[in-house]
């Protein structure tokens, strides 16, 4: 009875040692299963809407590779998903690529490759793609040259000397400003109003999934919850106005102005400031009687050009010069670039600059 009840025990011992090996064997061998290995590769044909979004499968991992394809969209949470299934005869490690249509233009978009087995996914690397919109250039409309006095020499009112206005040149961002929003919608509170683009975000105000607003270079936009106004640059950033003066020196009204979804200014980065016009106003800086002439750099940059005297500024601007003028916070000082003063021979239109009760 004794010996029956030791083997008993014996059995019961090896089974667990058997259970415990197995257990041990099944977590070694989950631990060591991998996942296909996919890299992500730049896109190509990418214009008129459409674009190829190309990878490679590197390594299988350790089951069949039955699916693959590419998540894509505005931002890396992606939100759209291409898939190709092969069950009966799975993936190789071999390039691959699918053809998307229905792109924006002017917005960058993220994608990224991905296989999988019934190990689980594996993913590529983040990559980015955009193309840019065909569009004409519509420079601003500014009002026509204000009339002015004449200039007081002593005893003796004379007329300055007219030159024949030329343009002033163009800034950089001129070449893709203003571009009018591709039909007049407008919200109930009567804000023209951005369409959506059918991908979800967060709200930076309070956190909420919310639709993120198509957005097109050239724009001009803000969001309900924040009072700032951004220029939407080529490559989409989204660069904010001083204030509304240096907006006004941009565009004629507010009604310019597009609204989109806070969820929208998250996914647009933040680029530098917007700084006024060149050409269109003259500044200060708050804490310096100087007064200074803007000028567009070929870099995309702006240079002050400090105008000496009074009398130099009534020469080239008329007796009305200084209600051309708007103060800049000294804050902003560092923004620009200082150039030479300027002289009694330039020529400058003020057919192209805009008053200072016109940037109310």
């Amino acid at each position: 009875m004794v010996a029956s009840k030791r083997l008993f025990a014996l059995q019961g011992f090896l089974l667990s040692i058997g259970f415990l090996t197995f257990g041990y064997a099944q977590n070694a061998l989950a631990q060591a299963a991998q996942p296909p290995s996919v890299s992500t590769d730049a896109a190509d044909s990418v214009g008129n809407g459409s674009a190829v979004m190309n990878a490679t499968i590197e390594a299988l991992g350790d089951g069949d590779v039955t699916t693959r394809g590419f998540e894509y969209g505005f931002t890396t949470a992606y939100g759209l998903t291409t898939t190709e299934n092969s069950v009966l005869a799975p993936f190789d490690t071999d390039p691959f690529s699918t053809t998307v249509t229905g792109l924006v233009c002017g917005r960058v978009y993220h994608f990224r490759a991905y296989a999988e087995s019934l190990i689980g996914p594996g993913y590529g690397e983040d990559q980015t793609m955009i193309f840019g919109c065909n569009h004409s250039s519509i420079p601003p409309s500014l009002p026509a040259e204000p009339t002015e006095p004449a200039v007081e020499n002593g005893d003796t009112a004379v007329t300055p000397e007219v030159l024949a206005p030329e343009p002033v040149p163009p800034s950089p961002l001129d070449l893709a400003f203003p571009i009018a929003p591709p039909a007049d919608t407008r919200d109930v509170d009567g804000h023209r109003s951005a369409p959506d683009s059918g991908i979800m975000g967060v709200s930076p105000f309070d956190g909420a999934p919310t639709l993120i607003s198509e957005v097109t270079a050239g724009w001009f936009i803000r969001a309900p919850d924040y009072d700032s106004v951004y220029y939407v640059t080529s490559d989409l950033h989204r660069r904010p106005f001083l204030n509304s003066q240096t907006f006004l020196t941009w565009a004629d009204s507010f009604d310019e102005v597009m609204w989109v979804t806070d969820a929208t200014l998250a996914s647009l980065p933040l680029g530098a400031p917007m700084l006024p016009h060149a050409g269109a106003v003259l500044v200060k800086i708050e804490d310096s009687p100087d007064v200074y002439v803007i000028e567009a750099e070929d870099d995309g940059s702006s240079a002050l050009r400090r105008i000496p005297s009074p009398s130099r500024a009534a020469f080239l601007f008329g007796g009305n010069w200084a209600k051309y003028v708007i103060d800049l916070p000294t804050t902003i000082f560092h923004a620009f670039t200082l150039g030479a003063d300027v002289n009694p021979h330039e020529i400058f239109s003020r057919s192209l600059m805009k008053l200072r009760s016109q940037l109310q």
